[in-house]
């Protein structure tokens, strides 16, 4: 795993999520963390790559300021992904903080932090699909080029 971590193939929560998939060992701890009494959600979370996004969503919360447990994000974040297949905005944008505004203020949280938390997690997962965004262009570029040459 430390290789292909390094290699930078881990470049989005999909590649995490596959990287801890093809450990079976990693995936039922990870699994037995997300849903254990610690945390004391309602539902529990079946797939690694809900896990690593909803993680990065209370990291993004935890980042701003935001005390709260991961409990309400284990029911924010199917909500949240949810409402960001609405394509009324590129990428989700506005809707997404809309929704952390909406949800978290219903928390007590306070606007300002609830909408950092939505554009932070947004940030961070923009950051993490660079690379592979630059992997498909380098690519395209590449296979372009000897239909060019003929």
């Amino acid at each position: 795993m430390k290789r292909r971590w390094r290699s930078g193939h881990a470049n989005s929560a999909a590649t995490v999520a596959n990287i801890i998939k093809s450990d079976m060992a990693m995936t039922a701890e990870l699994l037995k963390l997300t849903n254990s009494s610690y945390y004391s959600t309602s539902t529990t979370v079946s797939a690694p790559l809900q896990a690593v996004r909803i993680l990065a969503i209370w990291s993004a919360g935890k980042a701003v300021g935001v005390d709260l447990s991961p409990r309400p994000y284990y029911v924010m974040g199917p909500l949240l992904f949810l409402v960001m297949l609405v394509p009324f905005t590129i990428n989700g944008l506005a809707v997404r903080e809309s929704f952390f505004v909406s949800f978290l203020g219903g928390l007590g949280v306070s606007a300002d932090q609830a909408f950092s938390t939505g554009f932070l997690f947004f940030l961070v997962t923009l950051v993490t699909a660079l690379p592979g965004a630059a992997i498909v262009a380098w690519e395209g570029v590449n296979r372009a080029e000897p239909k060019a040459a003929r």
